[in-house]
């Protein structure tokens, strides 16, 4: 699949998806134009697999909640040596219903200008997520705790991420006050 030859050559901290999705997972196109959907697990398995890099995942992908918490789960240690490979992924930002596309694009544009100057992926969230106004609401980032979820900047920042702590927590964007 060109995802998993993507992610392998590129080895980003970043990853971002825009594609149609549901509870289950995300949709996407292979080469041909095909629809097909991919579940959680073997999303996980990619990115701990193919992916050590990733430290973040952006999916303007409508009711992807579950996934984002998914990923993030699965940064956490096993306890049995069967289990499989974990993720190096510290935080997901997701939606936990429908989007329309220009909010989707609205919140990356805000996200991404907020990130660009070094600031927090937790500052840059919460500035993407005030432009939004009524639709933030729908906006979840799933962290590790204690992270500073720093994806950008600094050689001290990137190691910090490497070292994150053991449990996970929902963040929701607080709606701007009137």
């Amino acid at each position: 699949m060109a995802l998993v030859e993507a992610l392998r050559r590129v080895q980003p901290e970043i990853v971002h998806f825009i594609c149609h999705g549901t509870e289950e997972g995300l949709i996407l196109e292979d080469e041909f134009g095909e629809s097909s959907l991919v579940e959680a697990e073997w999303l996980v398995h990619v990115f701990a697999v193919h992916c050590p890099s990733a430290r973040l995942v952006l999916l303007n992908v409508c009711k992807s909640a579950a996934l984002a918490a998914a990923l993030v789960e699965s940064h956490r240690p096993s306890r049995r040596p069967t289990d499989s490979p974990r993720t190096t992924i510290l935080g997901a930002i997701a939606w936990r219903d429908r989007i329309r596309i220009d909010h989707a694009r609205a919140f990356s544009s805000r996200f991404y200008a907020s990130l660009a100057p070094g600031v927090s992926v937790g500052e840059a969230f919460l500035a993407a997520g005030h432009s939004l106004e009524d639709e933030s609401g729908r906006l979840v980032r799933i962290a590790l705790r204690n992270e500073q979820n720093s994806c950008c900047a600094s050689s001290r920042r990137r190691r910090r991420l490497r070292h994150p702590a053991r449990s996970a927590r929902n963040l929701s964007t607080p709606r701007p006050s009137s």
